[in-house]
């Protein structure tokens, strides 16, 4: 692509306010942040996730500011024109306010980031208010937020229920309070991320954040390619035979290949017809303006509520296939069988009852069985 001048803050709001989306994208290293710079992505995030994907660590937590600083630093040589965000590591900032302010200073000075990341909802605004008063534009990170994986139990989706969906949304106007430029959500349903755009949207107008959620991708290291692919190498929710990380996914490139219509997911055209004239929106997109929750979620996500409403139910005990094993024989293969042996004669329907009353056994104890 042709030089472009530096990605700012300014710009990222004009294009939020202008309906148009702002690509954003994880990169751990020089090689692949060359290829974002040629590709022109606007935002770049280098993630403490480089300790599982660039390091072969199994969590987050064992990495440190010098392994972030010596990262970012390489991504910052590799992107020089994107807005670059570094992702303040494990206990670099949960301390103290002045931790925080420090670390993020250095990050900006020895990196030439242009922000800072750190997660955390409500207990974290101090820390936030603190960097963005220093002068350093901070982002926020809820949802899931894998330095607090010990105490969320694990990689798990956040905010399925009603309650802690609403704290979320309540956290997230905490941490805009306090002074945070964008907030990433990791691992939230849909309707969580609605819901906080549509909160307070007139103080949102106010501020000009005026934008819809957008989708953050992140390198697959091993093949180079980008994690929408659902066939790319790598096992997603849907496990390695569904060949797509999630049925979203499916339904965004379906809509893009069988039907051409581009949407959040695949927002590039697949015609490759010279005369084909790009389009910068996608056509398929959330509509935040709609008063009515079905109309405000896209068409690719509608189709993938339907396919979920098309699965086949869980087999019951009493279908055929479903009910649970009969337990096994006890006394190992070689272990004889025992006959069933009666201590009393069998009586038929039609023998004299044993009671003594001359009635056949159907019409009299065998009427009661």
């Amino acid at each position: 692509m042709a030089d472009r001048k530096k990605i700012t803050l300014p710009d990222l709001f004009k294009k939020m306010n202008d309906g148009v989306p702002v690509t954003m994208i994880t990169c751990y290293d020089y090689a692949m942040a060359y290829l974002v710079e040629k590709a022109g992505v606007d935002m770049v995030l280098t993630g403490d996730s480089l300790g599982m994907t660039m390091l072969g660590y199994e969590g987050t937590l064992p990495v440190t500011m010098d392994d972030m600083i010596r990262h970012t630093a390489a991504v910052r040589r590799g992107s020089p024109t994107s807005w670059l965000i570094g992702d303040m590591p494990y206990m670099s900032y949960q301390p103290s306010d002045e931790t925080a302010v420090r670390n993020a200073g250095r990050f900006m000075a020895e990196t030439g980031c242009d922000s800072v990341k750190l997660e955390g909802g409500r207990q974290m605004a101090s820390r936030v208010k603190a960097i963005a008063e220093a002068g350093i534009p901070v982002m926020g990170h809820l949802g899931l937020t894998p330095q607090s994986v010990s105490a969320l139990g694990g990689f798990k989706v956040q905010g399925k229920g009603a309650e802690q969906a609403a704290r979320i949304v309540e956290d997230a106007k905490i941490l805009e309070e306090a002074g945070a430029f964008s907030i990433l959500f990791e691992m939230i349903p849909d309707r969580a991320i609605l819901a906080n755009s549509v909160a307070d949207a007139s103080r949102k107008q106010a501020l000009g954040v005026l934008g819809r959620p957008n989708f953050v991708l992140a390198f697959n290291t091993i093949s180079g390619q980008v994690n929408r692919v659902g066939n790319d190498g790598t096992i997603g929710r849907f496990g390695w035979k569904a060949q797509n990380k999630s049925l979203l996914i499916f339904s965004g490139e379906a809509y893009n290949v069988e039907m051409g219509i581009t949407n959040e997911a695949f927002p590039t055209e697949r015609d490759e017809t010279p005369g084909c004239q790009f389009k910068a929106v996608p056509n398929d997109v959330h509509n935040l303006a709609a008063t009515k929750p079905l109309d405000a979620i896209s068409a690719i996500e509608k189709f993938s509520f339907f396919m979920r409403f098309l699965a086949a139910p869980v087999p019951s005990a009493d279908t055929p296939g479903g009910a649970a094993p009969a337990p096994a024989r006890t006394g190992g293969d070689d272990a004889p069988v025992k006959t069933v042996r009666r201590d009393e004669p069998k009586v038929g329907r039609n023998d004299p009852c044993p009671c003594g009353s001359g009635k056949k056994y159907k019409k009299c104890h065998g009427a009661q069985a």
